[in-house]
Parts: structure tokens; C-alpha cells; sequence
């Protein structure tokens, strides 16, 4: 993982917006995936020119998933981390 790299996911539970923040935030070659606990990739966003992404996850089921980041050049894994999605 590169040293400069990080990233944060807040309100984690959360239950409709999903904030990730990645610094630092001009690292726009980066992949963000919610994947679910069989791996299988439900979301997929290009990092864009934004310091905060705010994901959509309100149609997800209850549960627990994972954010993973990659970079989509040599497809290097920088952070997975787990999230929980609860009913509002």
C-alpha cells in the first residue's frame, strides 16, 4: 500500500449515503467496489477529482459489505474495509 494513501468511510453503519473519503483526492485512477461477502461486485465508481464520494446505498439489503479500492493500472489492492448497511 502506498504510505501517502489513505481512506475513511463514514457514517459506518450506515443506512442510505455512504461517504469515502480518499486523500489524497487527486488520485484519479483509483476503483471504488462494493463487493458482498461472496465477493461479487454490487457497485463500481471511478475515483474522480472529488475529496469526498458519496455512494447511493439505500437499495442494498441489510448487512455487512466491503469497500475495496484498487487501481484499475496493474490492479493493485490499496484497502478493503467493511461496512454495515442498516435500515433507516
Amino acid at each position: 500500500m502506498e504510505s501517502d494513501f489513505t481512506f475513511h468511510i463514514f457514517p459506518n453503519p450506515a443506512s442510505e449515503i455512504l461517504n469515502v473519503e480518499i486523500t489524497p483526492s487527486d488520485s484519479c485512477r483509483m476503483l471504488i467496489e462494493v463487493i458482498d461477502l461472496q465477493g461479487r461486485t454490487l457497485m463500481l465508481r471511478a475515483k474522480v477529482m472529488e475529496p469526498v464520494i458519496h455512494l447511493d446505498i439505500k437499495d442494498l439489503d441489510e448487512g455487512a459489505y466491503y469497500i475495496r479500492i484498487t487501481q484499475p493500472t496493474d490492479n493493485r489492492l490499496l484497502e478493503i474495509k467493511k461496512i454495515i448497511k442498516i435500515k433507516k
